[in-house]
């Protein structure tokens, strides 16, 4: 019986080492996802081999995963690739992919935009999720026209921490609904009143806001995301957000 094990154990290794095992199931591995997303309807982007022989890297919902080749077992973490010089986290690369897309879907017209003031086409858009009483957002906004000026575009969306509802909310809603949504985002940053339209109701976009939130797995303000979807938890310095902007561009 012993010997017998051992027989079966080097027939799978076999399989799994010469690539007889078929390719991911599509449909097995969205049946299996569809439970970490309690059974709704949502579509895989991409899968992918990864340097792991009979495992891969699914994108759906917005999220990184990685399966075997139906989905019936998920690993959902960082895979970091040791072989190089330094460490590679190939999971934060495959979430930029998934992140890009994603702040591409979202319409300017949701935003609040600050424009580029260095007479040329923007070189980057910085999208940013702000809520209205965040010290660090405050600080980040007192370098937006250091930011413009670099030629960056500045768009801001909604995060307010407190939740639907709150007085955050309503304040950042009532700021999108403002005639001059730029002014009135800035005095309210500085705990100033600001002209608002109060027939107007914004509450749609803030939610699609809010839903972003979780999918780009936002938990804190100010967050940040360079056009290559990288994503930057917390406040940076306009100088050092240039640079590491230019550097993204250029890797």
């Amino acid at each position: 019986m012993h010997a017998r094990n051992i027989l079966l154990a080097l027939l799978f290794t076999t399989i799994a080492t010469t690539g007889l095992i078929a390719k991911p199931n599509k449909k097995a591995i969205t049946k299996n996802l569809s439970k970490l997303t309690y059974g709704s309807p949502k579509s895989i982007t991409k899968i992918s081999k990864t340097p792991i022989k009979n495992m891969y890297e699914v994108l759906y919902d917005g999220q990184v995963y990685y399966t075997n080749r139906d989905g019936s077992y998920v690993l959902y973490g960082s895979l970091l690739d040791l072989t190089q010089t330094r460490p590679v986290d190939l999971t934060a690369k495959a979430r930029q992919v998934v992140t890009k897309k994603i702040l591409a879907e979202l319409p300017t017209s949701e935003t609040v935009v600050f424009k580029a003031t260095n007479g040329k086409k923007p070189k980057h858009i910085l999208t940013v999720f702000t809520d209205i009483d965040c010290g660090y957002c405050r600080k980040l906004h007192q370098e937006v026209p250091a930011l413009n000026k670099a030629g960056i575009e500045v768009h801001y969306a909604a995060f307010p921490r407190a939740g639907v509802g709150s007085n955050s909310y309503k304040k950042i809603s009532k700021v999108w609904c403002s005639k001059n949504p730029q002014q009135a985002l800035t005095q309210a940053k500085q705990g100033q009143n600001f002209d608002t339209n109060k027939k107007c109701n914004k509450d749609k976009i803030i939610n699609h806001h809010m839903e972003l939130v979780k999918k780009l797995g936002i938990s804190g303000t100010p967050t940040l995301f360079f056009d290559n979807g990288e994503k930057v938890p917390g406040y940076m310095p306009a100088q050092r957000l240039i640079q590491e902007m230019n550097k993204s561009s250029n890797g």
